[in-house]
């Protein structure tokens, strides 16, 4: 607000209906809004320039748009311009200012310059030139000169070149218009205000504020969207929270009218605030949200807001939310290319939560990545390309009921995947991703028989097959799983991107498959913990049938689906082999080799593995196989300790170990090339008179120690354990049987 006048030495005058030359700077790329906000300011001279508007304004006006601006980065008053051939031409134009009508020399000045002149070759210099100007200027007029200061200074002088056309202007803002004094925290990548208040007036925010919706805002962060969608509903200026302004020490400064607008403005607000408007905002993490509720509080309005910690999968409609309004998002942006297939699941899941919670609703999302839009599954109304900070981004904008299918819920029935297939919208891809599109109609036909022949529903369709197109994409029934490998350094990211974008567009053409059945992963290698992390919470479990066993997956809570394609030839011969026996099956992920033995015959089996979370799992696939816990025990347990400890023997284990584990339940890390010795020693010594040890893992550097060779009979069956949909990726994995000499 204003500061006292016995302090400021404010000459206090009638400016009556002078006009004066202004140039309101904006963004890049926002300069139609900010005409608009002076058209409705009443300001009818207007020309649209880069980076802001020329407008004629009277004072009354003047202090209005610096009130009222929601787009505005400065106001800008111009002194002085004109053609500058090299740098005394600059300082004689500077220096003609008659700079006493303006400041005292009792004022302080900065200045801030940005052009080119000859003889200028830094900004430094250039800001010199000017200050020299204005001192030499005074020195002349009363032999005393002003002093600088660049914290809040009395007056701020800003000299803007271009070719060479020169321009003196007095910072009337002072300091930028976005930072309008609310907010006291931000967040790890905040927006700032005029941006987010810009982008809420594309998505016409305050015509449906005016209509009674909501706002909703499931990835608030510090709040930026909310707190502006709030002054805006509730006509609050929002340069009634700053606390400095360039004007105020300006010699023409008029405290009355001054104190008339902000008095205005104050009403304005009393008046906004019995707005029943209510505003919903959510995010992931605890901080943000605290860091929201704080940046409300400090708008000091009494107004109907929900804030939450919840992640986006748990967005649901709350009970007292009005059917109409605006969602809108900004989503995170990933760091690197290689987030690419996670944010791609992200955005899925987003068009999904609008469906299923908002349809009502108009619903827009800023992103860094216009490709992602794709993955919203809904029909794009307008976008507008814009910067965040020096990040190129797009604003997506859909209308209500945009989703491109009209019935979508958390499971589907198999007749409404039947009428949602029809309805797949054709894709006819152009240029390289064509022979992607005819790779994947060569490998369906050619695995066409053998999936029928063997009743199979989980299998590879596809694995890298053309190196330009690195996916491996798993079919599981109705629905495809698609792993992105982790690119070599020598590719280039951004085009490894554009064709993980390209297959994003024609898969469900391609295979016939809806978008919200086709789930995007990126594979690389884990370590310790994070193989069991979940890396969304979609809970989209659903069962296969593989043989005679019923068996869960899940394509998206966790990197790995709970069923390892490549070892269905080996679990076939763990059913037709394990009649009438005890079988161990250690690092044993979802017992899925465990339900085989036991449907065959055997006649108890016992799973271990360091995880609850999949040891949950694992008595879920037995029980839903009908198959008792007392014959079929589950452990959670570091194997090497379990085999440390264990007195039973058993006619067949089962061992497919990772090949590193550092997890914090462990006593040791596990190098499965270091410690494979050990652990077939320790597992022999608890086989049957006969019995059999299938030892497995993926590692593909791994050698078999020689050693072993003398001591057990070892057969290597990697060929075997191999299926025609692996043929292409044969080394996948390697396979033993190791029985006793």
């Amino acid at each position: 607000m204003t500061q006292d006048t016995q302090d400021t030495d404010v000459i206090v005058q009638k400016i009556g209906t002078e006009i004066y030359e202004l140039f309101v700077t904006c963004p890049k790329g926002l300069e139609h809004l900010v005409d608009q906000e002076l058209e409705s300011f009443g300001c009818t001279t207007r020309k649209i320039q880069f980076a802001g508007v020329l407008v004629e304004a009277t004072l009354d006006q003047m202090y209005y748009i610096c009130l009222y601006s929601r787009v505005a980065n400065r106001v800008l008053l111009k002194l002085n311009g004109g053609k500058v051939l090299s740098k005394d031409y600059l300082y004689d134009l500077v220096k003609q200012v008659d700079w006493q009508q303006h400041m005292r020399t009792t004022n302080t000045f900065k200045i801030t310059f940005n052009g080119k002149v000859d003889g200028i070759n830094n900004s430094l210099y250039g800001m010199q030139l000017i200050k020299d100007a204005v001192c030499d200027y005074f020195r002349d007029k009363t032999g005393v000169r002003p002093n600088v200061e660049k914290n809040q200074p009395d007056l701020h002088i800003n000299v803007h070149v271009h070719r060479d056309q020169a321009s003196v202007y007095l910072d009337l803002s002072g300091d930028s218009l976005h930072r309008r004094g609310y907010k006291k925290y931000g967040g790890k990548a905040p927006l700032k205000e005029n941006l987010a208040a810009s982008l809420l007036l594309k998505a016409k925010w305050p015509e449906i504020a005016k209509q009674g919706g909501a706002l909703i805002d499931p990835t608030c962060g510090s709040g930026t969207f909310i707190t502006e969608a709030i002054l805006m509903a509730t006509d609050t200026a929002p340069g009634l929270y700053r606390t400095y302004w360039g004007f105020e020490r300006w010699l023409k400064h008029d405290q009355v009218l001054w104190s008339k607008n902000l008095e205005q403005a104050r009403r304005r607000r009393l008046i906004g605030e019995k707005t029943k408007v209510k505003f919903y905002g959510y995010d992931s993490d605890a901080g943000a949200v605290s860091y929201t509720k704080s940046n409300i509080a400090g708008l000091h309005l009494d107004v109907d807001v929900t804030l939450n910690q919840q992640p986006l999968s748990e967005l649901t409609t709350d009970e007292n939310a009005p059917e109409n309004g605006l969602l809108i998002a900004n989503p995170p942006y990933g760091e690197r290319m290689s987030d690419k297939a996670h944010l791609t699941n992200l955005y899925q899941f987003i068009g999904q939560s609008i469906f299923q919670n908002y349809r009502g609703y108009k619903s827009a999302i800023l992103t860094n990545d216009a490709e992602l839009g794709f993955a919203l599954n809904m029909r794009l109304h307008h976008k507008f390309q814009c910067l965040n900070g020096k990040l190129e981004c797009v604003f997506l904008q859909f209308e209500p009921d945009s989703y491109k299918l009209d019935k979508i819920k958390a499971k589907f029935s198999q007749e409404e995947v039947e009428q949602k297939t029809a309805e797949i919208e054709e894709y006819v891809p152009t240029g390289p991703i064509i022979d992607f599109v005819n790779r994947l109609k060569k490998n369906k036909k050619k695995l066409k028989n053998w999936l029928k022949k063997n009743d199979i529903e989980a299998y590879r369709l596809y694995d890298a097959d053309l190196p330009e197109y690195s996916v491996a994409i798993d079919i599981y029934q109705d629905k495809a799983l698609v792993q992105e490998y982790k690119a070599p350094k020598t590719i280039d990211e951004k085009k490894a991107h554009t064709r993980l974008m390209d297959i994003i567009k024609v898969l469900p053409s391609a295979l016939n498959i809806i978008p919200e059945h086709i789930y995007y992963k990126e594979r690389k290698r884990q370590a310790g913990k994070s193989q069991y992390e979940k890396q969304q919470d979609e809970k989209s479990c659903f069962h296969i049938q593989e043989y005679k066993a019923r068996l869960e997956v899940n394509l998206s809570d966790y990197l790995d689906s709970g069923l390892f394609l490549d070892h269905r030839p080996m679990r076939k011969w763990v059913y037709e082999n394990s009649k009438g026996k005890s079988v161990l099956n250690l690092f044993c992920y979802t017992a899925s080799f465990s339900v085989h033995a036991a449907l065959g015959g055997s006649t108890r089996t016992t799973s271990v593995d360091l995880s609850n979370t999949y040891i949950a799992w694992a008595q879920r696939n037995l029980a839903q196989n009908g198959l008792s816990d007392y014959q079929n025990r589950c452990i959670a347990s570091d194997c090497i300790e379990f085999l440390k400890k264990d007195e039973q023997f058993y006619d067949l284990i089962i061992m497919d170990p990772p090949t590193f584990s550092n997890s914090k339940k462990m006593q040791d890390v596990l190098d499965i090339q270091r410690d494979h010795g050990l652990l077939i020693d320790m597992a022999m010594d608890r086989l049957e008179v006969g019995g059999t040890l299938i030892f497995s893992n993926n590692f593909k550097k791994f050698k078999l120690d020689e050693e072993l060779l003398e001591r057990y009979d070892v057969n290597d069956i990697s060929k075997k354990s191999i299926d025609i949909d692996f043929e292409r990726n044969s080394n996948i994995h390697r396979c033993w049987k190791i029985q006793p000499k």
